[in-house]
């Protein structure tokens, strides 16, 4: 018995132990955005290129403008939203690189003249440190001033072209049973633009066939196999979005389906059946016996070992799904809850059974 005690007690020790992340199931990656430009540029073009690695973990942005500057003289023609990148941010103008510089080293706010242009873009809360865009802050592009850079520049009269190029990384949802995969651009900037011309914005295919979606809707007919390409004249979302989600094999996909829950009424039901013999040949073999301790050590583990199971099948989906598995379920173990109002029904009802086959006072026993 007491061995029996010590088992069950690992068993309780070994599920309440077992590991569960209720942090955010999404880890976030590079936003990138369209630069703010001065009351002196029009944007006449933009082209977007967007090159993913074969895992779809990073992407090469290749971002080309063509502008038109309506005055000339020393001036600061664009503010670029550009934090952390994995590999850097880099500006070339007219085949020139140009240094760029952090806002808020230079300019702590932008209430200085050199950037008087761009005030008026946003609103700013209490203090200098944050901003958002005015007309639309739920679409969640705020921001801080050191994520602003700049390029102060002689810029000449007419038309020039920009390229901006940098590394992102892929944002990562984990909510579900696989991971997805998505890189995020925002074009909400423009809508403060003084005119909006043709957008192109094209996506290239990772080597290795996946299924890649957009919230931009149906691309141009007749894309090659490898190139994914859009063409706007005007502004399609306020943050165009990328998604891919990998392919999973087809037991897990099975499994899925089948659900954690289902999976644990199946081991329910056949671990019952079994228990159910063995108390109908246990009553059967000692029917003169008044206390049963297969009905009462059967209740105690067929509602412990379905509630393990049930815990346990979530590992067992995110073995099959392999290192795509988003393992975010929140914590499990609480199921165990369940265990001391699921126990004595199960009792009851085994007991019940059991004096089914009970032979009744006063009835000879034959052995």
């Amino acid at each position: 018995m007491k061995t029996f005690l010590l088992f069950v007690f690992s068993l309780c020790l070994f599920a309440f132990t077992a590991r569960a992340n209720m942090a955010s199931p999404i880890n976030e990656g590079t936003l990138g955005a369209s630069p703010f430009i001065s009351t002196h540029v029009e944007i006449l073009k933009e082209n977007i290129r967007i090159v993913p690695d074969a895992r779809f973990e990073t992407a090469r942005f290749y971002v080309e403008y063509h502008l038109n500057a309506r005055q000339s003289g020393k001036q600061i023609p664009l503010l670029f939203y550009a934090p952390e990148y994995k590999d850097g941010f880099t500006v070339v103008l007219d085949g020139k690189p140009v240094n760029l510089q952090n806002v808020s080293d230079v300019y702590p706010n932008l209430e200085t003249s050199q950037l008087s242009d761009f005030r008026k873009l946003f609103e700013m809360p209490q203090g200098n440190d944050m901003l958002y865009l005015a007309e639309s802050p739920s679409t969640g592009f705020s921001f801080e001033v050191t994520e602003l850079k700049f390029f102060e520049i002689d810029l000449p009269e007419g038309e020039h072209t920009v390229h901006i190029e940098y590394t992102a990384n892929a944002w990562v949802d984990r909510g579900g049973w696989v991971k997805e995969y998505s890189f995020r651009y925002a074009l909400s900037p423009a809508k403060y633009w003084k005119s909006f011309g043709a957008l192109t914005v094209s996506f290239e295919i990772p080597p290795a066939p996946v299924a890649v979606t957009s919230n931009l809707g149906a691309p141009l007919p007749g894309n090659l196999a490898s190139t994914i390409t859009w063409e706007f004249d005007s502004l399609p979302v306020d943050v165009m979005i990328f998604e891919y989600k990998p392919e999973i094999s087809s037991l897990a996909k099975a499994m899925i389906a089948i659900s954690p829950e289902y999976m644990a009424v199946l081991l329910f039901v056949l671990i019952t059946t079994l228990h159910v013999w063995m108390v109908y040949r246990f009553r059967k073999r000692q029917n003169d016996r008044r206390f049963s301790w297969v009905v009462l050590v059967g209740s105690l583990l067929v509602p412990f070992f379905t509630l393990i199971f049930y815990m346990y099948t979530y590992d067992l989906i995110d073995a099959a799904i392999g290192s795509s598995a988003g393992r975010r379920h929140g914590y499990t173990f609480l199921v165990f809850g369940l265990y001391p109002f699921i126990t004595p029904v199960y009792w009851l009802a085994m007991w019940w059974f059991d004096r089914y086959f009970m032979p009744e006072k006063g009835t000879e026993v034959t052995r």
